[in-house]
């Protein structure tokens, strides 16, 4: 396969560089193809028709334009190998510093992979970066444009009879769009995962049962880290359970909830067993430690409207709530002991914030009450005094 490859890279024609000002009749005929090639990467550096398709441009027969070198990439089975012809060289790649492996990559994919033998329905290089009209990724017009990606994949994964015939789901990419993850990329967030974080791009493949939580500790690492300590990944790991996939899903992640804790476990465990009793307990303690901040909370704005010096007891609930953060990941291990002495910093604290906001507030109460008698009494005396001094008239 190398040599061969290796081959088809040696006689191909170099890249016409030349001046966009040369003569050519290839927009004679393709006047459609020159508004959308003029727009593209590969036009504002300088490569022109024949770059890709060979052929003579000056040639104004279509006989004599289309013979030779031209090769018109109509067989889909030819286009990663044209592309691979400059994206493959890496004394041309070197100055975009762009990577040379892509092809590479490409032919251990799933899709590369069923190229090969012979399945011309499968992604190509021109299905995700287009075919003359070809963007930059930075661009935001590009197909491969972070908040296109998911986009460009569902040209092939959301049609249901292309689908069919992999028996794969033509519901990835809607159930993404609904995910925590979707909602976070279509709001902009550049950190946010798409397909191509998890999947890989040029070697996409999904990733095996046991590599899940590897590609999500990618950007969940602590997470990960608990899971390892858990029960769950060797006992997932045998039943065959993609080990995060199992309690999250794949695609339509939602924003986890305390709830999870009491529904999720018992879709493998019975309700009364050790395992749901156990996340039964973990549940709790998240519960009564976040109803004790939710509280202290309540007591702290309350206090703001008086108004009272509240800032000590906002930057403590802050400590309070950042104990729950910890929370999240810890619970991955399924150790109650670890959960049950973060919840117990978090609700003490709001506890004690509870106690020293309700001190201040009778104190408060009590000061107004002083005051109001101190003035009932000024006000008293005022007009004892008076009655006092009109009688001595």
């Amino acid at each position: 396969m190398h040599f061969f490859l290796a081959l088809f890279l040696v006689t191909q024609p170099v890249p016409d560089t030349a001046s966009h000002a040369t003569a050519s009749y290839c927009e004679t005929c393709h006047s459609d193809v020159k508004v959308e090639f003029k727009s593209s990467v590969h036009f504002r550096e300088g490569f022109t028709c024949t770059s890709c398709h060979g052929g003579d441009p000056k040639a104004s027969v279509e006989t004599a334009a289309h013979g030779g070198s031209f090769r018109s990439l109509k067989d889909r089975k030819q286009i990663p190998l044209a592309c691979a012809s400059c994206h493959s060289d890496s004394a041309r790649m070197k100055a975009y510093g762009l990577p040379t492996d892509q092809l590479a990559l490409y032919q251990t994919s799933i899709h590369g992979k069923r190229l090969a033998e012979g399945d011309t329905r499968v992604a190509v290089c021109t299905d995700c970066h287009g075919v003359h009209q070809i963007l930059p990724p930075t661009d935001p017009q590009s197909q491969t444009h972070y908040r296109n990606i998911a986009a460009t994949c569902e040209h092939c994964h959301g049609d249901k009879q292309l689908m069919a015939n992999y028996k794969i789901s033509a519901q990835v990419v809607a159930d993404y769009d609904e995910s925590v993850h979707g909602k976070a990329m279509h709001e902009g967030n550049k950190r946010a995962p798409v397909c191509s974080s998890c999947h890989g791009n040029h070697g996409a493949a999904p990733p095996g049962v046991g590599d899940v939580s590897i590609v999500c500790g990618n950007c969940h690492q602590e997470e990960r880290n608990n899971f390892r300590l858990s029960p769950h990944r060797h006992a997932m790991a045998d039943a065959g359970i993609p080990e995060c996939a199992g309690c999250h899903s794949n695609h339509r992640i939602l924003k986890t909830s305390d709830a999870l804790w009491s529904t999720t476990c018992q879709q493998c465990h019975a309700a009364d067993s050790a395992e749901s009793k156990r996340g039964q307990d973990i549940h709790n303690l998240i519960v009564a430690a976040e109803d004790e901040i939710k509280k202290a909370d309540q007591s702290v704005q309350e206090a703001a409207k008086i108004p009272l010096d509240v800032s000590d007891y906002q930057a403590r609930l802050e400590e309070a709530r950042t104990y729950m953060v910890q929370v999240l990941p810890v619970g991955h291990s399924l150790m109650t002991n670890e959960v049950e002495d973060l919840t117990r910093h978090a609700k003490s604290t709001a506890l004690e914030i509870q106690e020293e906001v309700q001190k201040k507030q009778e104190i408060f109460r009590t000061r107004r009450i002083v005051l109001v008698l101190i003035w009932f009494y000024i006000l008293l005396s005022i007009v004892i005094i008076d009655q006092y001094r009109r009688q001595m008239q």
